[in-house]
């Protein structure tokens, strides 16, 4: 089916967003930490950067192959990405850990958060739709629980703030995990998104 739901003014303001959080490569909107040492993109200097309109690659020089792939939908205002990591050393890679493949602000006035609960066995809540406005210094964690993907939260979400609204889906692999922080002071939400639990390294 063709056509979408937005206007041109509304494609407009969808593609300055998605080329403004990839512009620099220094500061993706993903985080982790590798070898003791936290990282926002993939600063000059530890990485060797090559990147295209669809993908950033980032080489470290004991092998480590961190990919970042970005497909763009201006008509929808969609975007989409996710990030692989290999070992292409002689030798195992240092720690992985507390990888947010999705760590990203948003700005806005009066800042409201949207979400589902996801399903449980018996639960008269199932589906049940909660709203929380984001006010400075709220903190929220989801995850599911009972090792299911779906059990009791659900990785959709709907973040308005100011005159924009950001509708978010994450993916279900594993025990996924949702953070939400509302800034003290500017209207700004980080929203980040990652394993419930993750530390490890990479055999070559």
């Amino acid at each position: 089916m063709k056509g979408s739901n937005l206007s041109s003014k509304e494609k407009e303001k969808a593609k300055r967003f998605f080329d403004q959080i990839f512009y620099d490569i220094s500061f993706l909107p993903i985080s982790f930490k590798y070898a003791g040492r936290e990282y926002h993109g993939f600063p000059e200097g530890d990485f060797s950067v090559t990147s295209n309109d669809g993908s950033v690659t980032a080489v470290r020089n004991d092998g480590a192959v961190f990919s970042l792939f970005i497909k763009r939908n201006y008509e929808y205002g969609q975007c989409e990405w996710y990030m692989t990591v290999e070992n292409r050393g002689t030798h195992n890679t240092q720690i992985l850990s507390d990888v947010h493949t999705s760590d990203i602000k948003f700005t806005g006035a009066n800042p409201k958060l949207s979400y589902i609960l996801g399903d449980r066995n018996r639960d008269p809540f199932c589906f049940w739709r909660t709203d929380v406005q984001m006010r400075p210094g709220t903190r929220l964690s989801l995850f599911p629980v009972q090792g299911k993907s779906t059990g009791h939260q659900r990785p959709y979400y709907r973040l308005s703030f100011g005159d924009s609204t950001a509708v978010i889906a994450v993916g279900w692999h594993g025990r996924w995990k949702t953070d939400f922080y509302a800034d003290n002071e500017d209207n700004t939400v980080r929203f980040m998104a990652s394993q419930f639990n993750f530390s490890s390294y990479l055999k070559p």
